[in-house]
């Protein structure tokens, strides 16, 4: 009796300890080592978990295709699929950067430089020397001829796709200067540099209508309408009216093409010669011979 209930002790002590061994150190799970089974654990804690497979569209330039891929970015998807991305190329995707979700959309943009060369004439300048009182009597000679110049220029071209994004001039180079063309006129244009200046000064220009072969009556006629229209002075180019009797420029060089309007000289000695030959100073000159009739009244050869 004594020896039966000590083995049935014992049995309950095993069957203890065997529950207590084997909830620590199981013996195999499903035919797997149970070393091989506490690694597989470990591991699953700290080693990531393998992307699974997403379907993506891919748009590489003009080429599109749908294919699967295991990634988890889209440009890890990229380099899985094979396709090689460089710093001409830009990257979008209709998911985050950092999360591939399935189906999503990625374009792949190639930039792409063009070199354009181009030439283009310079302009010449033109410049006038002198100037006219009376264009439409003036003719425009050429002294130089103007000669265009030539430039070359090399110009970037940035494209995206099939989009022109940027456009810069990368060198410019002037080939052949231009030749600046001069003219200048001939006919109606004097300046007041061109005859002797003595500005304002009656006495000497009342001497040399003095000296004339002309009447009393015209001798002072002509000494009063050129005191009052110009001050007695031949280089008179205050307006569009010039010298001692104040001529206008175009009726001058018709008349006279050849003379100076400055010259005061040729302005005593045309002016009685228009006079003389009908000129009336009544519509030519006429308020200084408003006022002149008021101190002398009319001319006698316009009685």
């Amino acid at each position: 009796m004594f020896k039966r209930i000590l083995f049935l002790i014992l049995v309950v002590l095993f069957t203890i300890e065997f529950y207590i061994f084997s909830s620590y150190f199981p013996i195999k799970a499903e035919g797997v080592p149970r070393e091989d089974v506490f690694a597989e654990i470990l591991d699953s804690r700290y080693v990531d978990e393998e992307p699974s497979v997403k379907g993506v569209y891919v748009q590489y330039d003009s080429n599109v295709e749908y294919t699967f891929v295991r990634a988890n970015t889209p440009l890890e998807a990229l380099e899985n699929l094979g396709y090689r991305i460089g710093s001409n190329n830009k990257v979008m995707a209709t998911c985050n950067d950092n999360e591939l979700l399935n189906n999503s959309i990625i374009t792949v943009q190639t930039y792409r430089i063009e070199i354009k060369d181009e030439t283009f004439s310079i302009p010449f300048e033109t410049i006038t020397n002198g100037s006219s009182l009376c264009a439409r009597l003036s003719i425009k000679t050429v002294e130089q001829a103007g000669v265009l110049g030539v430039m070359t220029q090399k110009t970037e071209l940035v494209y995206l796709g099939d989009e022109l994004i940027e456009e810069k001039i990368v060198e410019k180079k002037v080939v052949k200067e231009p030749v600046t063309q001069i003219l200048s006129y001939v006919g109606a244009n004097h300046t007041p540099t061109s005859a002797q200046n003595l500005g304002y000064n009656c006495s000497h220009w009342n001497a040399v209508v003095d000296s004339l072969s002309a009447t009393e009556e015209e001798k002072r006629w002509l000494k009063f309408t050129m005191k009052w229209e110009s001050g007695c002075n031949a280089e008179s180019n205050k307006a569009y009216y010039k010298g001692l009797f104040q001529w206008g420029p175009c009726l001058w060089y018709k008349l006279y093409p050849q003379d100076n309007i400055f010259d005061g000289n040729a302005q005593i000695r045309r002016t009685l010669e228009k006079v003389r030959s009908g000129g009336n100073p009544k519509y030519m000159w006429p308020a200084v011979y408003r006022k002149y009739v008021a101190k002398y009244g009319e001319l006698s050869w316009l009685k």
